[in-house]
């Protein structure tokens, strides 16, 4: 009996579990989004798979499409009664997706960008394109509101098919 391999979602997690595990504020790594997750596992690190494209690849291979969002998500409350010139959960989540670093320019290498860019290949995953990086305040429930950022992610597969006729 053969074992499933690890889903393109769960790869991710893993990468970015590996990566921020000493320095990363992540509290939660979640394939899929909850809904209404604990507010004690925010903020939290959610990755989903949209959709999956088949086509015919080069001979013995089928390409396959992985369209990903990864969800950062913090709770907003974290956000209330702060003073005027603290730091929101704006810049946060802009500093934990796409930091750079003042000198070099360079994404940070403790950033979603900065993981993304610096493995952009996983086995037999390749990452395509990034889309976009969009935020946004998320009304989960009557008593959690969650600010987020959604960073969209093309990614491509050959999986090899063996005896195709």
């Amino acid at each position: 009996m053969s074992t499933l391999r690890k889903n393109t979602p769960q790869i991710l997690l893993d990468l970015f579990r590996d990566n921020f595990k000493e320095q990363g504020p992540f509290k939660g790594f979640r394939e899929g989004d909850p809904i209404i997750p604990a507010q004690s596992i925010l903020p939290a690190l959610f990755i989903s798979e949209k959709q999956t494209n088949y086509k015919l690849g080069p001979t013995g291979f089928d390409e396959v499409e992985h369209q990903i969002i990864i969800q950062v998500v913090y709770n907003k409350k974290d956000d209330f009664g702060k003073p005027d010139e603290a730091s929101s959960l704006d810049k946060t989540l802009d500093d934990i997706t796409q930091g750079r670093d003042e000198t070099t320019n360079e994404f940070l290498p403790n950033t979603i960008m900065g993981i993304l860019r610096k493995h952009y290949t996983m086995g037999s995953l390749t990452i395509q394109s990034i889309g976009s990086v969009k935020k946004g305040v998320v009304p989960r429930s009557e008593t959690l509101v969650t600010a987020e950022a959604h960073v969209e992610l093309t990614i491509d597969e050959l999986i090899p098919i063996t005896g195709r006729s």
